[in-house]
């Protein structure tokens, strides 16, 4: 499970973050279906984004964090205690 619960974008960097470990993972063969992924909010969206519907984890914006190749499973509002907790103790799929 991948948790970036941050919120607005100064906490961009968190997003960032939770997203290279995903590619990491992914690139080592674990599928989507065995990775959980919440994104607290859409920064890929975000007014503010200069290059909109992408994630960097660095100023020269080699690779697109949030392509096409992304399952986010939870994100924004649906990202919460209440749906982490259900998630950890199997009552939220």
């Amino acid at each position: 499970m991948l948790v970036s619960t941050s919120k607005f974008w100064f906490n961009y960097r968190h997003n960032g973050n939770i997203l290279s470990i995903y590619h990491i993972m992914k690139s080592q063969g674990v599928p989507d279906s065995n990775i959980i992924l919440m994104l607290g909010d859409e920064m890929a969206c975000n007014p503010r984004n200069p290059i909109p519907a992408t994630i960097f984890n660095n100023r020269k914006h080699e690779i697109n964090l949030y392509g096409d190749d992304v399952e986010v499973d939870f994100r924004g509002a649906d990202v919460s205690i209440d749906s982490f907790l259900r998630i950890l103790t199997g009552e939220l799929s």
